[in-house]
């Protein structure tokens, strides 16, 4: 068990890295402030789909992608943050829009992945 907990937390290491550095890259190129999350959130399915195709085992590596690294690239409570500070500006068109991409976009992704027949 502890090293199980050992491999999550150096996923998670790695994952929040990544994330951090998806929203400075969205600051510097003056994106909107929800971009990053949505990159994060879109490239996050990206890969667990990918993973899952390639993945025979539930494993170490296993761990340390789906519950370490994606589950720290990828952010449910900034996603739903990000969507209320739209409601509460009145920006109702965006929020909307913000939602349909995040959770969309991943299924959409998946469905595509399948119809690809790489899972």
């Amino acid at each position: 068990m502890v090293k199980e907990l050992g491999i999550v937390f150096l996923g998670g290491g790695v994952g929040a890295t990544f994330r951090f550095s998806i929203g400075l890259m969205s600051q510097y190129f003056a994106l909107s402030f929800w971009t990053g999350t949505l990159i994060s959130n879109l490239l996050g399915c990206l890969i667990f789909f990918l993973w899952a195709n390639i993945s025979s085992t539930k494993g170490p590596v296993d761990l340390f992608i789906k519950v370490g690294l994606l589950g720290a690239l990828t952010t449910f409570s900034t996603f739903c943050y990000e969507l209320v500070v739209l409601l509460k500006r009145g920006q109702m068109q965006m929020a909307l829009c913000l939602f349909l991409l995040n959770i969309l976009g991943g299924v959409l992704m998946g469905i595509w992945i399948f119809r690809q027949k790489l899972i």
